[in-house]
Order: structure tokens, then C-alpha cells, then sequence
């Protein structure tokens, strides 16, 4: 509702009440005023009827006192009683006794006795005398009522005298006094309104009293009792008058009430009319003004300023406010100004540090990855050349280059969390699992110090979806923390759910040094540890424990830490069970491995020789699946159920058929024929061997490389592709390229190098496609992901797989792409080179099993 509307309403509303409040004043107080007046006047006409009646009766007594009695018989007394228009005359002695009584109307016939009597008794004369003056004396007789009057005579006689009063004498007396009013006997038939107020009159026992009642609207009826001389009612006396004044009274409210209400409405339409002008008006140009200033944005407009009201006082402050907002979006537009050449400062700052770091974990890794590859292969050089006294010192030059790589891994993480560019990469794992995993890996450490190890895991603990790398780490980054604390104690990893189960809860507790308050401050700061002294004994950088902090508080959890002084220390990492994060996604099975493994190559090895066992169990990889036969026969029967890849087949089997029966029945099967056989033999019996069809022969002792390479190339040879057993690699470290040509040749590859995208694209076109591409990201002229994107968008290149291998931190958006082009991505020095090598035989393995099924 409008403010004009709002105002009209409360102005109508006011002066509505206004005027019913008046009404109600006037009505109640001028009606009642009139009413009373008039009552005054009802009381004042029947005041004046009594007054008329006491008169008549006062003068019907002068009138008997002037009257001389004559002494004649009663026939004269009957003519002078007609002369005084009498209607009953009793004489009576002092005693009382009725001497004559007569009705002068009767002609001289005699007065009943009784009604004579009770005339003459001296109590009746008594009364007469005593009301004469003072009221009407009557007498309510059986003719009716009678105006009395007593004369007493010189003779000691008394003469009684009577004039029946009836409604004619009533009219008579109102006509000659010009009032209103009319007489009824008391005991004739009364209308029914005036008996109550009969009995109301009789009630009072007032001769005086009066009670006024309404006829009807227009006339008012006051009421008065005339009692006999015997105090008994005898007459009810009614004077009217009409009911002028209570009506002039209610035309007078009606007036007053509409001179109110026509003074109301002018008063409602001059004040509207003034709020219009004075008001309203520059109201609503002050709001337009104002509209107009919010739509155009413009703050250098001002308001319009009339007069010197309030209405003005608040058009000066607007615009007050104006010069103060606008002074204040001149400040703000050059604070704006520099906030954005700050934040262009930060955002070139913050890229040159991602820069920085990105070009850190290239170049650092990458020399530390050939560093640990090359101390392994060293080492497993060592062991075959039987050069035990190198083995200690490569197994130092490998362990501190995993350290070392480690704070590097470290530095970069904390540096990524801080700046906000840490993934979570979520996928689903039993929690069991994972923490017997951290077991079995972390136990050598936690153990050095002659410590006591427990794992407790709460049953039916389930799984989880969370970023299981980051789990792993934390958990490696408590018990080594608890390890290193820790001597001739004991150190406890327990893994349990809260009573809800929607929180995981892992702890590990030691009986270690533990900590005091002031050291638990400060324990989760990053280059920080509990104190210096703690560090010059203990050593360490202090950041395991502010990341494990951070991963848990990314994930939507937190470390909480128990601790005393010689007692110990509980590190608690409570996290939820199923891990949410905007930037984050849940891995799948589709995008962490696009080629599901479908089985391992299978492996069937017939051979009674417990040291081939030992030694196949020793060479066994994800990629294989082995079935095991002592006997000839149990052999073949296996071959032609199990359908292997490869048969590794001992010469020497004790029962049964020998290793060479088999040999021959195996070829001459022709489902089984195309199998290929490696022969197991403590003789040189090559070309035997190789005359009956077997595809490689190998010599006992089995040396595991010899025998890994020997099923890798029978697998390869068996697929009867070109380039089946070569692969690809593109790597502009020369380091790293001689690492990796001699990883894979040990293992039986021909290798291809390419120092970069376009050399690889190259060897591509030249040759036939090889069997794996092996490449970094960062190489120059065409990088990793280039090169990608050209080999998948050549038909001939799409199903060759790809594995990078990278020292770059890859972001989560990259780190989907990759997926959805790549077979595998592996972080330079994150794994070991034997499992580096099992990861790119399970991959060459699957991408032959593919091509397979497609032919």
C-alpha cells in the first residue's frame, strides 16, 4: 500500500472513531439531559393535577363551611344538599350516631346504614378534618369515590358532606386547568401496563410520590395514587404530556452528528490535500530522484532541495551521502586499481612458482630416478658376478637416493597443499587390506630399535572411498615417526570404525619419549620438531607429520595426538569413511586401468624337480598363472585342459613317460602343437631338443633372467607379429634412456630411442608399429602430450600401448587426460625398477592378448 493510501486510511480511521466517539457523547448525555427535563416536566404536570384535585377538594370544603345548615326536616335538607350539588349527607351527634343520612339523588331515600355509620364514626371525621388542606379527602365507597367535607354545628352536631368524584369531574377539572390527566377507580378494571405501576405506587406509601412511564414515542405518562381518608387506595391519577423535548433532543444529536461528519470529510480532504502539496508530492520526487541516481549509477547526480523542512533536511543528507559514497568509489575504484595489479603480481608469482616447481621435479627427480635404477641393476649385476663386497655400498647409494628422493616428494607436496593445487584421487578399498599392507612394508623400521610390533584390525572393518596413496603415506608417516622415538618398546597400529560407523579411526601408539605440552604446540609446523636437542639426536626434517595433518584435513578429517612425558605418544588420523571433495573424483576401474586385466599368460610347468619349483615361484609375476605338474601324463592331460601360453618342460621326470615322450606328444597334438616348450635339462642336449620342436632349451641351474626372458620371447614368437617383442622410448635424458635400453634388453626387448615427440613420431613411420611405447611429458620441440594426441589420432598407432614414465607433478585435469590416452602413468623413483619392468610386461602383455581377440 502506497504511503497516500496508508495516510488516507489512518486519517478516515480517526476521524471515524472521532466522530462515533462524539455521537456516543452527545447521545448518552444530551438524551439522557432531555429525558430527564421531560421526565421533570411528566412529574411537574401530575404535581399540578394533584394540585387542581387538593383545590377542587379544598373549595367543595369551603363550600360546605359556608353552608347554613337549615333545621327543617330532611326535605329541606335535601333541597339545600341539590343547591351544593351533594350526592350523600350524614348528621351525627358527638357520639357519633347517625341522626340522618341521606343520597340527595335518592329523593330523600334514607343512606345504607353501614356506609352512614362508618361517615359519622369520629375516627372518619378525624381523618377528613386532618387531610383537609393537606389532600383531596376521599372516601372509595360503594357508589364510588367521594370528596368529603365536615361542618360542625353550634348544637354539638356534625354534618357530613359528600360529592362523588368520577372521570367526568376529572375531565371537568383538566378542561378548567388546561392539564392533561385522567382519574380510574382503584379496584375497576386497570389496563394491564398500569398494575405494575399500581403496585409500584402502593409500594412507595407516599402520597406525594409519582411514576413516570412512556405511553409509547411520543407521549410520557406520570402517575400518581390518590388514597382515601382511610389511607386505602382510591384513585390513580395519569397526566400526560407529549414527548417534545426527548424529540427535539434526537433531532438535535442527528444534526449535531451530521454537521460532524460533513466537518470530518472536509477536514479529511483539506489534510490530504495539504500532505499532497506539502508531502507527498516532493516525497515522491525524492524517491524518483533517488531511483534514478541507483539505476543510472551515477554518483555525481544530486537530488533536488526544496525548502527548509524536514523533507529538505533529508534531501541534504542524500546528498551528503552522494559526496560521500562518491569520494568513497574514487578511492575504492584506485584501491581496485592496485588490488588488481597486486593480484596480477600474485597470479605471475604464483605461476612462476608452479613453474618453478614443476621444473624442480623434472629436474630433480629425473637424475635421481637413474641414480636408484642404476644402484639397482648394479646390485643385481653384483649378485650374478658373485662381487658380494659391492653390494653393501649399492644398497647404500640406493637407500639414500629413496631418501632423498622422499624429502624432495615431500617438499613438493607440502609446496602444492599450501598453494592449493594438492588432488585427491578417491577410489574404494578395504581398510583391512591397506593397513596389513602398511604393515608388512613399514615393519623392518618400526622394528630396528629391538621395538615389538601389533597390528589390530576391529572385525568387519569394511572399506573405504578416500585417496588411498595419501592414507598409505600417513600411516608410513606415523610408524616411522613412532620407530624412530621409540627403543626396546613396543609400537601398535590398530585400525577400528567409530560407534556410527561413518568414521575410520587410524592409531598408532608407541611407549616411546613422548612429549610435554610446549612440544605438542608446536608439532605439526612443517621444518619443525619437538625441540633442537630432539633433532640433533633423532635428525629428520619435521614434515611428515604437518603433511600427514594436511592430507588428513583435505580429506575432510584430522590427526589428533595424545602425549607424556616418558610414556608415549597416540597418534590418531580420524577420517570419514566415505571422503567428498569438490576438486576430487572417485578412480575407477575404467580410468585407473582402461584395459581390465583379463587373466595372466598362462604357465604350465612339468618338471619333478623341486629347485625349478622354488625357482619359478621366485620368477612368478602378476602377468603369469602357474599350474604345476611332477608326471608326464598329468602333464599332458593338463596341457590340453589349461590351454597355457608356454610350457616349461624337465627332461628327467622319474615316473612315467620322460620330459622327451612329451616333447613328442606335444607335437604331435595338433591342438597342442603350436604351444611353445622351453626345455628344462642338467645335460647339454640342445639339438635334440630343438630337432623334436622345442622353442628354447635351458640349462640347470635356471638362472631367473635367463628364464623370465626365455617365456617373455616364446610369448612374443608364439603372437607371429612384427615388432611384437620391441619397444619404444622417448626420453630426452641420456641418463635415463641407457637405464631404461639395458632394463629392457636384460628382459629381452629390442629397444627403439627417441630424444624427443618428433623423433618418435618418426621411428613411428619408419618401421613396423612396436609392441609399447615407453615416453616422458617434458621433452623439447613435440612434449609428451603432443605426441600422444598424434599417435592416437593415427589408426595404425591408436592400440599401441603407452606407459609414461615422469618425474612432472600431474595435475588432476591432466592427470584425467592422460588416463583416457594412456595405459599407465608412473612417477619417476616411485617404484622400484623390478616393479617398473612388471608393469610394463603386464601392460605389452595385455595389449598382445587385445590384438589377439581383435584378429
Amino acid at each position: 500500500m502506497t504511503l497516500r493510501g496508508k495516510m488516507l486510511l489512518l486519517i478516515t480511521g480517526m476521524l471515524c472513531g472521532l466522530i462515533a466517539l462524539l455521537h456516543f457523547v452527545s447521545s448518552s448525555l444530551l438524551l439522557t439531559s432531555f429525558d430527564k427535563a421531560e421526565e421533570l416536566i411528566a412529574r411537574q404536570s401530575a404535581l399540578g393535577a394533584l394540585g387542581v384535585l387538593r383545590a377542587h377538594g379544598a373549595q367543595f370544603q369551603n363550600n360546605v363551611a359556608e353552608w347554613k345548615v337549615p333545621d327543617a326536616a330532611s326535605a329541606q335538607w335535601a333541597r339545600e344538599a341539590q343547591a351544593l350539588s351533594l350526592d350523600l349527607l350524614v348528621v351525627a351527634d358527638k357520639t357519633g350516631r347517625v341522626l340522618t343520612a341521606f343520597d340527595p339523588d335518592a329523593k330523600g331515600r334514607a343512606l345504607d346504614a353501614a356506609v352512614a355509620k362508618k361517615l359519622a364514626s369520629p375516627q372518619t371525621v378525624a381523618q377528613i378534618l386532618g387531610s383537609a388542606g393537606k389532600a383531596t379527602p376521599l372516601l372509595l365507597l360503594p357508589s364510588g369515590p367521594t370528596v368529603l367535607a365536615v361542618k360542625s354545628l353550634d348544637n354539638g352536631k356534625t354534618v357530613i358532606a359528600g360529592r362523588r368524584f368520577d372521570g367526568g369531574t376529572a375531565a371537568r377539572l383538566a378542561a378548567a386547568s388546561n392539564l392533561a390527566f385522567s382519574a380510574e377507580v382503584v379496584g375497576a378494571e386497570l389496563s394491564g401496563g398500569q398494575v405494575p405501576i399500581l403496585n409500584e405506587l402502593v409500594a412507595q406509601k407516599n402520597a406525594t410520590s409519582i411514576v413516570v412511564h412512556p405511553l409509547d414515542d411520543k407521549t410520557l405518562a406520570a402517575y400518581a395514587l390518590l388514597r382515601g381518608v382511610d389511607g386505602k387506595p382510591a384513585l390513580l391519577l395519569r397526566a400526560t404530556q407529549p414527548r417534545s423535548v426527548s424529540i427535539s433532543g434526537q433531532r438535535l444529536v442527528r444534526s449535531f452528528t451530521g454537521a460532524l461528519l460533513f466537518a470530518g470529510f472536509v477536514i479529511v480532504a483539506v489534510t490530504l490535500l495539504l500532505l499532497e502539496r506539502l508531502v507527498l508530492t516532493r516525497l515522491e520526487k525524492l524517491t524518483f530522484d533517488v531511483q534514478s541516481i541507483g539505476e543510472t549509477a551515477t554518483l555525481s547526480r544530486r537530488v533536488s532541495v526544496q525548502g527548509d523542512d524536514e523533507l529538505a533536511h533529508v534531501g541534504q543528507a542524500v546528498n551528503s551521502l552522494m559526496i560521500s559514497l562518491e569520494r568513497s568509489e574514487r578511492g575504492r575504484a584506485v584501491a581496485a586499481e592496485q588490488l588488481r595489479h597486486a593480484k596480477d603480481d600474485a597470479e605471475e608469482a604464483n605461476r612462476s612458482k608452479s613453474q618453478f616447481l614443476a621444473n624442480m621435479s623434472h629436474e630433480l627427480r629425473t637424475p635421481l630416478n637413474a641414480i636408484i635404477g642404476y644402484s639397482e641393476m648394479l646390485q643385481e649385476e653384483a649378485e650374478d658376478a658373485g662381487q658380494d663386497d659391492f653390494i653393501p655400498d649399492l644398497g647404500k647409494i640406493n637407500t639414500a637416493g629413496k631418501q632423498l628422493l622422499a624429502l624432495i616428494n615431500d617438499v613438493l607436496d607440502l609446496s602444492k597443499i599450501e598453494a592449493g593445487k594438492m588432488d585427491l584421487f578417491l577410489e574404494t578399498f578395504e581398510v583391512g587390506a591397506l593397513v596389513e599392507m602398511v604393515a608388512g612394508l613399514v615393519k623392518p623400521v618400526v622394528t630396528k630399535n629391538n621395538n615389538r610390533f601389533e597390528v589390530k584390525i576391529a572385525e568387519n572393518i569394511g572399506s573405504m572411498d578416500a585417496d588411498l596413496t595419501k592414507v598409505r603415506q600417513s600411516i608410513v608417516n606415523l610408524l616411522s615417526n613412532a620407530g624412530k622415538f621409540t627403543e626396546n618398546g613396543t609400537i601398535t597400529l590398530e585400525a577400528l570404525a567409530e560407534t556410527d560407523g561413518e568414521w575410520i579411526l587410524l592409531r598408532v601408539r608407541d611407549s616411546g619419549i613422548g612429549m610435554t605440552p610446549e612440544q605438542l604446540g608446536k608439532l605439526f609446523q612443517a621444518f619443525t620438531q619437538a625441540d633442537s636437542s630432539t633433532q640433533k639426536k633423532f635428525g629428520g626434517t619435521g614434515l611428515g607429520l604437518a603433511i600427514t595433518k594436511k592430507f588428513a584435513q583435505m580429506m575432510g578429517g584430522d590427526v589428533i595426538v595424545e602425549s607424556e612425558v616418558g610414556q608415549g605418544t597416540t597418534f590418531t588420523i580420524r577420517l570419514p569413511r566415505t571422503v567428498t571433495d569438490p576438486k576430487a573424483r572417485v578412480a575407477s576401474l575404467a580410468e585407473s586401468a582402461p584395459d581390465a586385466r583379463p587373466g595372466a599368460t598362462k604357465l604350465l610347468v612339468i618338471d619333478d624337480d623341486s629347485e625349478v619349483a622354488e625357482i619359478i615361484k621366485r620368477t612368478i609375476t602378476e602377468e603369469f598363472d602357474i599350474v604345476m605338474a611332477t608326471e608326464g601324463d598329468e602333464g599332458l592331460r593338463l596341457a590340453r585342459e589349461f590351454r597355457p601360453d608356454a610350457i616349461l618342460l624337465g627332461t628327467n621326470l622319474e615316473n612315467g613317460a620322460d620330459g622327451y615322450e612329451v616333447l613328442r606328444r606335444l607335437k604331435a597334438d595338433a591342438a597342442l602343437a603350436a604351444i611353445p616348450v622351453i626345455v628344462l635339462s642338467l645335460a647339454e642336449e640342445k639339438s635334440v631338443a630343438y630337432s623334436l620342436g622345442a622353442a628354447d632349451y635351458l640349462t640347470k641351474p635356471l638362472n631367473r633372467k635367463r628364464l623370465t626372458a626365455s617365456v617373455r620371447r616364446c610369448q612374443r614368437e608364439k603372437s607371429g607379429r612384427r615388432g611384437a617383442h620391441r619397444v619404444l622410448i622417448a626420453d630426452d635424458d641420456a641418463t635415463t634412456l641407457s637405464m631404461m635400453r639395458k632394463m629392457l634388453e636384460d628382459d629381452g626387448w629390442e629397444v627403439l630411442e627417441a630424444r624427443n615427440g618428433r623423433e618418435a613420431l618418426d621411428l613411428l613411420q619408419d618401421g613396423a608399429p612396436p609392441a609399447l611405447i615407453v615416453m616422458d611429458l617434458k621433452m623439447p620441440e613435440m612434449d609428451g602430450f603432443a605426441l600422444i594426441h598424434a599417435i592416437r589420432a593415427n589408426e595404425e598407432w591408436a592400440l599401441i600401448p603407452i606407459v609414461v614414465v615422469t618425474a612432472m607433478d600431474i595435475g588432476l585435469e591432466e592427470g584425467r587426460r592422460l588416463r583416457r590416452q594412456v595405459q599407465r602413468v608412473v612417477q619417476k623413483g616411485a617404484s622400484s625398477r623390478e616393479d617398473l619392468m612388471g608393469e610394463l610386461r603386464y601392460v605389452a602383455a595385455i595389449a598382445a592378448r587385445k590384438l589377439e581377440s581383435s584378429e
